[in-house]
């Protein structure tokens, strides 16, 4: 018989303090068949789209871990004057097994930990309350024995700590940077923040929910890595794409969840449907401004009219869809000229045009080809379209991953030449182009391949132009795909082209081993890719890497060459991890290189500025229980 469903209430800012909050209720708290309830109380509906939309932003950087804990995720926006009073009521409604809340600096003594006595006070005993200040517990009134995570250390755990006590965090690259003690999820915000635009209506609701379908199963307390996501309801999901595809592994389809509505005026939820763009004006600036870019620049990218597009994919017939995910829609299609190609679609809003721009921008910027083109684009009232080649053998994780992969007959050479391409295409991304760029979301499903297996990098939705003035900068939004992200980047927001070597230190393991990054339907130890990888090479026994598929038959120095080379792109420290041109020599067989980067590696090590926890296992990969 299947446990109960408990409600675990969060009240919420929509500050980073509140996403550590969250964290923490979602990896200690909750269990499998719960529902986290993350509510806002909002002053007046002045802001009520923004409040909306970054509220969106917060619940879809935690699809996934709800996914696979089997959590369900709701997020609300209340208006009202007494925000202790709706965190009553709403707790109440949801006969809530607890309600945590946070505090902020300039009130560590009062402000929501005075809300947390107040509540405390005038709930029901079966309501456990706590109040988080700084990685610590303020304020807590706990009965439910059975909770898990209302005692020792609030913050979620990722990893092995022998020493429990709480230190100061240095940071990735100097310790002016961190001067105090950061929570393993600090910064973490949405991932792609394409906004959505409202209803004309002023009183607008805003629910999430991430349903309780079939998961996979996980140990509860799965590190908290973030893929691309932007902030969707399930309506406008149907009209947009992912910047990032696919997670790596399937995820069902969220439902709409409408949020009850409210007897009173002054606290009664905002209710919002996104309908489309928030300003009709938006379309036109935009295509003024890309219609500029496309003047002053040589690439052969050109506007397409969207009847074009439409006649092209058949009316965007079901039949000829691709790829669909919670911002966009992929169509395949045959222009008048015979050419195949690929049509991307998102739905329009302020922050999406925005995104849009930056994505064009940085694409007709690049010619490579290892780099997927972009070949034309199209603006309507409503949408922002893409048109892009047509790859035919589809993405590099549907041939390693797939049913049918033994039929692209992917040898060791083979999956080799394909290495050295994708390494080809970072470093002009890093080291050739006309200003550097950052990938952000390099993994084996933004990897396209031609006929002839020849990959090419695409999905700029996350690309940023590299810094000019230093190795590297600081993001409070830390964006990328659970498996990929390197952990000098999700643990302090560091961010330098190296989160892309790492990333492709990954794909270097899939294109070795044929498994995911993370499969939680693998053996304990083995689910993660970099952790079961990382203890083989430990034991020198380099065949057991080896996909099965491969029979044995590999050429044991090109073998040598891509382990190598993946052992050195998953190295822990930034500071120690090669940049991309150094791998790239590697690859190619330049001996000189690896002695150097040891050197490079020794010399450095004892000078090392980052703090990491006392273990070998990968920092944000650990998949130990959090409680």
């Amino acid at each position: 018989m299947p446990p109960e469903k408990r409600n675990v209430v969060v009240g919420i800012r929509l500050d980073g303090q509140s996403r550590d909050l969250l964290s923490w209720a979602l990896v200690k708290v909750a269990e499998p068949g719960d529902c986290v309830v993350a509510l806002h109380v909002s002053p007046s509906f002045d802001n009520a789209l923004g409040e909306n939309l970054l509220l969106e932003a917060y619940l879809e950087a935690y699809e996934d871990l709800c996914s696979m804990k089997k959590i369900g995720l709701k997020g609300q926006i209340f208006k009202g004057n007494s925000t202790r009073n709706v965190l009553i009521r709403e707790a109440n409604n949801y006969a809530a097994v607890a309600l945590v809340l946070g505090t902020g600096k300039h009130c560590a003594l009062g402000g929501w930990t005075s809300t947390a006595q107040y509540c405390a006070r005038r709930l029901p005993a079966t309501t456990d309350v706590v109040a988080i200040y700084n990685g610590k517990f303020v304020f807590s009134r706990s009965n439910n024995n059975q909770l898990p995570g209302f005692t020792g250390d609030p913050r979620p755990s990722l990893c092995l700590i022998e020493n429990s006590v709480a230190r100061e965090w240095e940071s990735e690259y100097g310790d002016s940077d961190v001067g105090s003690e950061i929570s393993s999820f600090e910064g973490i915000q949405s991932l792609k923040d394409e906004s959505r635009t409202s209803s004309e209506d002023p009183k607008i609701s805003q629910s999430i929910w991430v349903p309780e379908g079939k998961y996979i199963d996980c140990k509860p307390g799965w590190p908290l890595l973030l893929r691309t996501a932007c902030p969707a309801t399930p309506q406008a999901k149907l009209a947009r794409s992912i910047s990032v595809v696919n997670w790596v592994m399937n995820l069902p389809s969220r439902s709409p969840y409408r949020s009850p509505r409210c007897s009173t005026i002054k606290e009664e939820p905002l209710e919002v449907e996104f309908r489309g763009s928030e300003d009709e004006n938006m379309s036109s600036e935009l295509r003024k401004h890309l219609e500029k870019l496309l003047k002053t620049n040589s690439s052969n990218c050109k506007w397409f009219t969207y009847n074009v597009l439409k006649a092209a994919t058949s009316q965007f017939s079901p039949e000829n869809l691709i790829g669909k995910g919670p911002s966009n829609l992929v169509y395949k299609g045959i222009l008048p000229d015979d050419k195949a190609v690929a049509v991307k679609i998102l739905k329009s809003s302020k922050e999406a045009c925005k995104s849009f721009a930056n994505e064009i921008e940085i694409i007709m910027s690049l010619n490579h080809k290892h780099v997927m083109p972009l070949i034309g684009v199209c603006i309507s009232d409503h949408e922002l379209l893409f048109v892009y080649d047509l790859s035919s053998k589809g993405s590099l994780e549907e041939v390693v991953h797939g049913k049918n992969k033994e039929k692209h007959g992917l040898t060791l050479e083979v999956r080799y030449k394909i290495a050295v391409g994708i390494a080809e295409g970072l470093n002009y991304l890093h080291n050739q182009s006309p200003q550097p760029v950052i990938h952000r979301d390099v993994k084996s499903s933004n990897i396209l391949l031609s006929d002839k297996l020849e990959p090419k990098l695409s999905d700029f939705g996350l690309a940023i132009w590299g810094p000019t003035g230093s190795s590297f900068f600081t993001q409070t939004d830390v964006v990328g795909t659970f498996g990929y992200l390197a952990p000098e980047y999700f643990m302090y927001g560091k961010l330098c082209d190296k989160v892309d070597v790492y990333a492709f230190g990954v794909i270097l393991l899939e294109l070795l081993s044929g498994k995911r990054p993370i499969n939680f339907e693998n053996p304990e130890g083995q689910q993660s890719l970099v952790m079961w990888a990382k203890k083989i090479i430990e034991s020198k026994d380099m065949k057991r890497l080896l996909d099965p598929d491969l029979n044995g038959n590999v050429d044991e120095t090109r073998m040598h060459i891509l382990v190598g080379a993946a052992t050195l792109c998953i190295t822990q420290s930034a500071r120690l991890r090669p940049k991309m041109s150094e791998i790239l020599e590697l690859l190619r067989g330049e001996t000189t290189v690896a002695r150097k980067i040891a050197d490079q590696q020794k010399d450095q090590d004892q000078n090392d500025d980052e703090v990491y926890p006392n273990s070998k296992a990968e920092l944000h990969l650990s998949l130990l229980d959090a409680r």
